[in-house]
């Protein structure tokens, strides 16, 4: 038997669809702006799950899982991190995007 092999680069080891992805995307990546010394993950999710269309996501576990695929594809992508030596995960944008998004505004 083969497995099928997805085209896309992104999100395609959990087969999550780009239209799902990229509010979550935008809304972990809005979240951590506002969250100076960085955010445990289940409050993460608990504010994502808040800015996030409650017909597509109408489960707490669905947006969980989303978050949590979304969070690595980010920490692959450098366009976030964890903070080291903390326990539970904390989150948080590298500290050379946080200057990025202050000096903007």
């Amino acid at each position: 038997m083969t497995a099928k092999i997805s085209k896309t680069k992104r999100f395609s080891a959990t087969r999550i669809s780009k239209r799902m992805a990229r509010p979550v995307e935008k809304a972990i990546l809005s979240t951590l702006a506002e969250s100076r010394p960085g955010m445990r993950f289940d409050d993460l999710v608990d504010k994502v799950a808040k800015t996030l269309n409650p017909i597509k996501f109408p489960l707490r576990k669905t947006v969980s899982l989303y978050t949590r695929v979304v969070q690595l594809e980010l920490e692959r992508r450098g366009l976030i991190e964890r903070v080291p030596g903390e326990s539970p995960i904390r989150l948080r944008l590298p500290r050379t995007r946080e200057r990025k998004l202050q000096s903007k505004s």
